[in-house]
């Protein structure tokens, strides 16, 4: 599963910058940029869906930054 996040101007910081990074570094996660300098997360287990979803949510990364596509099947959706 994956998780995309749409990073307005391609600037992240602050508590969203720190919980992006606790996030990949706690589930060891694979990260990609977009060429229009968005995240995906990927390599999600489906049991991480819920802890991560509520961790980018109280960091305000769902919200600010867009969130425009979180935990699918890789092989079901592409965003490139």
């Amino acid at each position: 599963m994956f998780c995309g996040l749409h990073v307005d101007n391609g600037r992240i910081g602050g508590k969203m910058k720190k919980t992006l990074r606790e996030i990949i570094e706690k589930y060891n996660l694979s990260v990609r940029i977009t060429p229009n300098q968005n995240i995906i997360l990927c390599d999600i287990r489906r049991s991480w869906r819920r802890p991560i979803t509520t961790a980018l949510a109280q960091a305000g990364l769902l919200v600010k930054l867009g969130y425009f596509s979180c935990l699918y099947d890789l092989f079901e959706y592409t965003l490139i």
